[in-house]
């Protein structure tokens, strides 16, 4: 039961049931996974980016996804507008994706060429846990 106490500048004060109320602690991370395009080795099937996060205690907050592709020799990342040289293997430009319904989207992905697509994913529930990051890989042949 919680009770409270209020009360006005001329020292006026009642007490108030106000019932009970019921706490979920949410100690689960939420989950993320990449929603395959139906022709997965298509440059123009990747232009927008999906996404199917879930947390069923305190709901998905955000979803972060970084954007690579090595092309030749050369790692490249997106940044939402254009494409520039990678270093190494570092992951700097995580995309906010846009929620979409049930799914989480990043659209109009530009400049994406033949190549190899890699995709790191992470998701944030309400009382900020984080998923695992995860990854996909994709040869795009056409």
């Amino acid at each position: 039961m919680v009770t409270v106490k209020v009360s006005d500048p001329s020292g006026n004060s009642r007490v108030l049931n106000l019932g009970s109320v019921k706490v979920r602690v949410d100690n689960t991370a939420p989950t993320v996974a990449p929603i395959r395009p139906a022709n997965p080795t298509r440059v123009a099937s990747w232009t927008t980016l999906r996404f199917q996060a879930v947390d069923g205690v305190s709901g998905v907050q955000r979803v972060l996804v970084n954007v690579r592709e090595k092309r030749g020799s050369t790692w490249y990342q997106y940044n939402g507008a254009t494409w520039s040289k990678a270093i190494a293997h570092t992951h700097r430009n995580y995309l906010l994706a846009g929620k979409s319904g049930s799914t989480w989207v990043i659209k109009n992905v530009k400049g994406m060429t033949k190549g190899y697509l890699q995709l790191t994913y992470t998701a944030f529930n309400g009382a900020g846990i984080r998923s695992a990051t995860a990854g996909l890989a994709q040869v795009l042949s056409r």
